[in-house]
């Protein structure tokens, strides 16, 4: 009985310990995206309305998003925002969808840190 209740309370508190969904008013607005930059092939940062994010990918095989001139994202809700929810994506220029791993809200000093990482890659 002891260990039954022990395997219970760990199915009970895995799910909020596994989740980093974003709180609803910091989910990422994909129609809002005014800049963003590939930090290599497993990331991007990105500035939507007052947010900057930091959007890491699932693995490193995402195709480049240097590449395009936009980016599409596939959801997972109704709710047309990115909150780092499961089956979440950024679909490339070749429509192969690259999961998301994860969504962190960053500050500004640090979008722009890599925003100039990006631009000297570019040199």
């Amino acid at each position: 009985m002891k260990t039954l209740a022990i395997a219970l309370l760990a199915l009970v508190a895995a799910p909020a310990c596994a989740s980093e969904r974003l709180p609803y008013a910091q989910c990422l607005r994909p129609d809002r995206v005014g800049e963003w930059y590939a930090t290599g092939a497993d990331g991007l940062v990105l500035r939507a309305d007052r947010y900057y994010y930091r959007v890491t990918m699932a693995n490193a095989q995402c195709p480049r998003f240097g590449k395009g001139a936009a980016l599409h994202f596939r959801l997972n809700n109704a709710l047309d925002r990115a909150c780092g929810d499961a089956n979440e994506a950024i679909v490339g220029d070749d429509g192969v969808p690259c999961p998301i791993a994860r969504i962190d809200v960053i500050d500004k000093e640090t979008f722009r840190a890599a925003e100039q990482a990006a631009r000297d890659a570019k040199k």
